[in-house]
This record gives C-alpha cells, sequence and structure tokens, in this order.
C-alpha cells in the first residue's frame, strides 16, 4: 500500500521505481488504483532521469501516471533536460508521447526548441521542430547578441531547421544640439 512508508519516509512505490522494478511498480498501482502524485521527489527524479538519458525510467514514470510536463523550479522540462544534456534517447521517447507539450517555456524564457539551437544541436533542432515545436515568441535579443558575436554558426543552423527570422531594429539617434 501507498500509506506504508519506512523510517526514510520511503514507499514500497518510492523502492520499485528507485530499483526499476516495473511489474511491482504496476503491481503496486494497480493495486491501490492511483497514479503517481507529481510531489517533489518524483518530479525531481523525472528531470534527473531525462538529463541523464535515463529513458527508462522516464517511460517508468510516466508510464505510471507522472505529467512528462512537470517541472523543477526553473520551470524547464524533461524536454528541456534532454536536449540541453544531449540524450537522445530520452528526446525521442518524449516526442511519442502525444501529452507532451512541445514549447513549454522555462523561467529564462526558453523552449526546448531555443536551448538545442543555442547549444548548436542540429539534429535535436530537426526533431522537435519535425515534431511542431515553436522557439519562445521574443528571441530579439538572443539575435542580436549572436549577430555582435558574428556567430555564423548560430544563423546557419537557425536556417538549417527552417526557422524565418523576422526582426526589426529600432536605432535611437540623439543629439546634442
Amino acid at each position: 500500500s501507498h500509506a506504508v512508508r519506512d523510517r526514510y519516509g520511503g514507499t514500497p512505490l518510492d523502492d520499485a521505481i528507485r530499483h526499476g522494478h516495473v511489474d511491482v511498480v504496476h503491481l503496486l498501482q494497480s493495486l491501490s488504483k492511483r497514479h503517481i502524485e507529481p510531489t517533489v521527489v518524483y518530479v525531481e527524479r523525472l528531470i534527473q532521469a531525462a538529463a541523464d538519458d535515463d529513458a527508462a525510467t522516464v517511460g517508468l514514470l510516466v508510464s505510471s501516471g507522472l505529467d512528462p510536463n512537470c517541472s523543477d523550479y526553473d520551470h524547464r522540462t524533461a524536454l528541456h533536460l534532454s536536449v540541453c544534456r544531449g540524450s537522445r534517447a530520452v528526446l525521442e521517447l518524449l516526442l511519442s508521447l502525444p501529452q507532451v507539450q512541445l514549447a513549454p517555456v522555462d523561467r529564462m524564457g526558453h523552449t526546448p526548441l531555443w536551448d538545442a539551437i543555442r547549444t548548436g544541436n542540429a539534429d535535436f533542432a530537426r526533431m522537435l521542430r519535425a515534431a511542431g515545436a515553436v522557439v519562445q515568441p521574443d528571441i530579439t535579443l538572443q539575435l542580436c547578441q549572436a549577430a555582435a558575436q558574428n556567430d555564423v554558426r548560430f544563423f546557419e543552423l537557425l536556417r538549417e531547421v527552417e526557422l524565418a527570422v523576422l526582426m526589426r531594429v529600432r536605432a535611437v539617434c540623439t543629439s546634442d544640439t
């Protein structure tokens, strides 16, 4: 039962998930007729598994009812972390889930597609674009920074993943009259 806890506050379900015992997880859930609650512990486990390229744990948590869109303190989702850490297996798994939001925005205002572009991962950017992902609405500052640093690779990647960049530049002139 989920109500039974060990001296550290853990439940049998916690132990089964930690050890990757898929059958035990599903048995415990069927007995309690409940899904995993999105507690901090499970959300952290999901985010860390995505960062560690642990598709088995991500799959186990999601198949046990944990929302794959839950996020950490910076509003970064498993999708964000799989992209930033280069976790291809996790990215492929997440993109196969119909409930995954493709353009969640983290605390810094970035989407997973933006993270793929920012880190220069053209394969991940193409995968996200093919799934329908978009960048955040306003990337003007990032575009200006890349232009100021003469980051040709950055703009080539934008073109490669067929992201149209429309940008207006407003110059403010002052005179000493």
